[in-house]
């Protein structure tokens, strides 16, 4: 054994080289995996984030329509689908979509965009809000422009009608 430590043989270079090789080989291995899932946590990032947004913005929605007691179509056209909704105290609030973004307005000067994400408005396959009785029905179509993702919600949400509407 001490032989071999003190003997002043070295490496061939073909055995340098080799063993750079293997190296190298591994090392591209590891690098690849890594890359991928950072890719994929990236992706799933960005997924997660579209469906908290569409679910935040939902979520408003309902609330608002829930607790109201009249609710009309305020503005129906190309780019815009807004609907007014009245509550037991006469408060009124104006949701919808307006401008590919989702909106709402409940005060004078209270309005706001409720996400950053795209809202593609009154087409066949895009955002819409119906009224129906005493029921409206929101369908949400949410996108990421830069990750080209969408995700569809649809939502039936029941309203209180005054008691002497119900007679």
């Amino acid at each position: 054994m001490k032989k071999l430590l003190t003997s002043s043989k070295g490496l061939t270079l073909v055995e340098l080289l080799s063993s750079f090789t293997i190296l190298s080989i591994i090392t591209i291995i590891i690098m690849n995996y890594l890359l991928g899932g950072m890719n994929s946590y990236e992706k799933t990032s960005k997924d997660v984030s579209l469906h908290n947004d569409a679910n935040y913005v939902m979520s408003a929605f309902v609330r608002h329509i829930y607790e109201g007691t009249e609710v009309e179509i305020e503005e129906s056209t190309s780019d815009s689908i807004l609907i007014k909704v009245t509550n037991l105290s006469g408060e009124e609030t104006i949701l919808g979509f307006k401008n590919h973004q989702a909106y709402i307005k409940s005060g004078p000067n209270e309005s706001k965009s409720l996400s950053h994400y795209q809202f593609p408005c009154c087409g066949n396959d895009a955002s819409n809000i119906t009224v129906k009785n005493d029921t409206v029905i929101i369908k949400m179509m949410i996108e990421d422009q830069k990750s080209e993702t969408s995700l569809e919600l649809k939502n039936e949400v029941s309203f209180r009608k005054p008691a002497e509407e119900m007679d």
